[in-house]
């Protein structure tokens, strides 16, 4: 085998390793922007969960606390207390706002967690871009890199047949 059939075989084969050493890169993107995908869907499905959540949190503590306002009335009007006026209506004012104040603390701490949610899968969303403008950078990177194996290639060929003396067709021999 010739040194130029070696050197057209090995810049083939650094040919075919750059390309599919691109296309890796190009299916693990593929792959990676159908993780980020399901992961960005699944977040923003569990924050919708979480709204649904609050809406029922925040109405269980509400019915929790008129029941709570009924059985203080119940008690005070047992023990003959009139409730709309004096002392036991202030408890039951009391417990009233103490009530609703409650009921808005866990509908916003449910709130929170699917806001939290839904900016975790906007991050996602962003991340998954970024990685994905990467790509032609990287299949660049790659293609270069292939390119420059080729011409260094072509470059010790260049010298090895330089170095080796060529037979000289227009010599006669007298």
């Amino acid at each position: 085998m010739t040194f130029a059939t070696t050197a057209w075989i090995t810049a083939g084969i650094a040919a075919v390793s750059a390309g599919a050493e691109m296309y890796s890169q190009k299916k693990q993107s593929d792959y990676q922007n159908e993780v980020a995908d399901y992961n960005q869907k699944a977040a923003n499905q569990e924050a919708k969960e979480m709204d649904d959540k609050a809406a029922s949190d925040a109405e269980k503590d509400s019915e929790h606390n008129r029941q709570l306002l009924a059985k203080q009335e119940a008690i005070m009007a047992a023990g003959g207390m009139d409730s709309t006026k004096g002392s036991a209506l202030d408890i039951l004012s009391q417990t009233a706002s103490l009530g609703r104040k409650e009921s808005m603390n866990v509908l916003n701490n449910d709130e929170d967690q699917a806001n939290n949610l839904r900016q975790q899968a906007q991050m996602i969303g962003y991340k998954n871009n970024a990685q994905q403008s990467n790509l032609p950078w990287a299949m660049a990177g790659t293609a270069l890199s292939g390119a420059s194996q080729i011409s260094n290639i072509w470059s010790n060929y260049a010298l090895y047949k330089n170095r080796t003396p060529q037979p000289n067709k227009n010599r006669s021999i007298i």
